[in-house]
């Protein structure tokens, strides 16, 4: 049976090149088979001819079907986004037992069956993958009649997580965003990137616009990303600078510059007599001002007179 040549995308033809000068370390590559570089496939697309072995590590490139490719990786992605999604629903719950939901992932996470990966509650996922991969496999399941009720329950649960996020804060500031001025530090879906796509800050931007009210936005690399979907809200160099003078501050992005971050100093800048913080993530406010215990926290906000301080378990911590 007869091979026919196979044109590569730029970008694998870049990649393959750094992994065979030795460039490249430690990363997944996944190629569909289409892409690879001075490889041949045979007409029932099921043998690939490959000129080089390429391994990195211990991860070898697997040979399949073009089918068997795409569905490696609709399946990976939204196996990883049905874990986030559960672990914000624990979280929630954790929020209304008074359970700590740190301590349950942390303990999940050890076994070795789960693993702590993804197990990290937020505002819910985004960027270019997980939303789009859960979508299509979606609709690629429902178009061939076999539902996938697990997908299509994650993809519901990310929405709800948004929205709870909006309506945490709407209740930290009186039931009503109307001429209140909210700050939001980070804009990407997640740290060390630019990408705003699907990102729990456009819900909640859109939420507060909509309300009626006054948007303060800062992220230390995605100001510009954002601008291109939200032109008219105010952007800022600095978090110090976006938290002056609001009503509110939520955090939405686990930047490390947020961790450090004094919350005396915080609300010194923020508009009084009430001071409202919400964070989204996990991570940030319990490392504020240092790493403190849940206790060691609610101690430091009493000694600096933070009004009606209230620790709630993750994902959603605020101060009021």
């Amino acid at each position: 049976m007869g091979t026919k040549k196979l044109q590569p995308s730029t970008k694998v033809t870049k990649y393959l090149s750094a992994v065979t000068e030795g460039k490249a370390h430690g990363k997944k590559l996944s190629v569909a088979v289409a892409q690879i570089r001075d490889g041949a496939i045979s007409a029932d697309g099921s043998k690939l001819v490959m000129r080089y072995k390429l391994y990195i590590n211990d991860k070898p490139i697997l040979s399949t079907s073009i089918a068997t490719a795409e569905m490696i990786k609709y399946a990976a992605n939204a196996f990883l986004a049905l874990k986030i999604s559960y672990i914000n629903e624990v979280a929630n719950l954790c929020e209304t037992l008074g359970a700590d939901v740190q301590d349950v992932a942390k303990a999940m996470g050890q076994d070795g069956r789960i693993s702590p990966k993804f197990l990290h509650p937020g505002p819910g996922y985004g960027g270019s993958c997980f939303p789009k991969d859960t979508k299509a496999f979606a609709k690629l399941s429902k178009e061939n009649g076999e539902v996938m009720h697990t997908i299509e329950a994650s993809i519901q649960s990310n929405e709800n997580q948004k929205i709870r996020m909006v309506n945490k804060m709407k209740t930290l500031v009186g039931g009503s965003f109307k001429n209140k001025r909210i700050s939001i530090l980070g804009l990407a879906f997640k740290p060390n990137t630019d990408d705003v796509r699907d990102s729990a800050s456009i819900t909640m931007i859109k939420a507060i616009k909509n309300d009626g009210g006054l948007i303060n936005a800062y992220d230390p690399v995605a100001n510009e990303s954002m601008k291109k979907i939200f032109e008219e809200i105010n952007y800022f160099n600095s978090w110090e600078e976006a938290c002056e003078d609001a009503d509110g501050v939520v955090i939405m992005t686990e930047w490390n510059e947020f961790r450090g971050i004094s919350l005396s100093y915080l609300k010194s800048l923020m508009k009084k007599p009430k001071v409202s913080i919400l964070s989204a993530t996990e991570e940030v406010l319990e490392s504020m001002p240092s790493s403190m215990e849940a206790k060691e926290i609610t101690e430091f906000a009493k000694k600096e007179n933070l009004n009606d301080y209230q620790l709630i378990p993750l994902p959603f911590q605020y101060l009021m």
